[in-house]
C-alpha cells in the first residue's frame, strides 16, 4: 500500500483509526486501545495505545496487549482496515457473549473472523501463553475455545461477509 492502513481518510475526512476508536465507543467500550508499532508516527499523542509484547507476532501480540491493559470483563477487538463493518455487528456479538463466553463470526466454510469479535479477558492467560510459545495462529485459538464451549459463533450470510472486505488499497475506501 505504501502507507499505513489506519491513517487513510475516510470520504468523511475521518481516518480509519478514528472511524474504528468511535465504532467502539458506540458499541459501549469504556476505554479505546490502539494497538500499534513504536514506529506508526500518526499515534504520537494518542491516548491508550498498546504496544505488542513481541513484535512481529501479529494480531495475536496486539490482542494479549490490550487484555493485559484492560480492566473490562470483555475486549471487543476490531481491525482498522474494516471500514464496512456496522455497529450492529458489534453489538450482535455483545449480545451474545456472557461472563467467560466470547462471540466471533465464522464463514460457512469454517473460517472465523476474529479481528472483529468479543473475547473476554478471563482468556488472557492462555492466550498469553500461546502467544510467548511462539503461537500465532487466532483461527486455531478460536477453534479451541469452540471445542471448549466458551465461544458464540455466528455463521455468516452473504451481506455480512462484504462488512469482512478489508482494505489494501487507498482505492478500496470508495463504497
Amino acid at each position: 500500500m505504501g502507507r499505513d492502513k489506519a491513517s487513510l481518510p475516510l470520504p468523511d475526512g475521518r481516518l480509519l483509526w478514528q472511524r474504528q476508536s468511535r465504532l467502539l465507543k458506540e458499541a459501549g467500550a469504556r476505554a479505546v486501545f490502539l494497538s500499534v508499532r513504536a514506529d506508526q508516527e500518526w499515534a504520537a499523542g494518542v491516548p491508550h495505545c498498546v504496544h505488542d509484547r513481541i513484535e512481529g507476532a501479529g494480531p495475536l501480540a496486539g490482542i494479549v496487549a490490550a487484555l493485559e491493559r484492560s480492566c473490562a470483563t470483555h475486549l471487543i477487538v476490531l481491525a482498522v482496515d474494516l471500514p464496512r463493518l456496522p455497529l450492529e455487528w458489534l453489538t450482535t456479538l455483545i449480545a451474545r457473549c456472557g461472563a467467560s463466553l466470547g462471540a466471533c463470526g465464522c464463514r460457512g466454510e469454517g473460517v472465523f473472523e476474529p479481528l472483529a469479535s468479543v473475547i473476554p479477558t478471563a482468556w488472557k492467560l492462555e492466550w498469553l501463553g500461546a502467544l510467548e510459545r511462539g503461537e500465532r495462529s487466532l483461527q486455531q485459538l478460536f477453534g479451541q475455545a469452540r471445542q471448549r464451549g466458551v465461544l458464540s459463533v455466528h455463521t455468516l450470510n452473504e451481506e455480512e461477509e462484504l462488512w469482512f472486505h478489508n482494505v489494501n488499497r487507498p482505492e478500496d475506501l470508495s463504497f
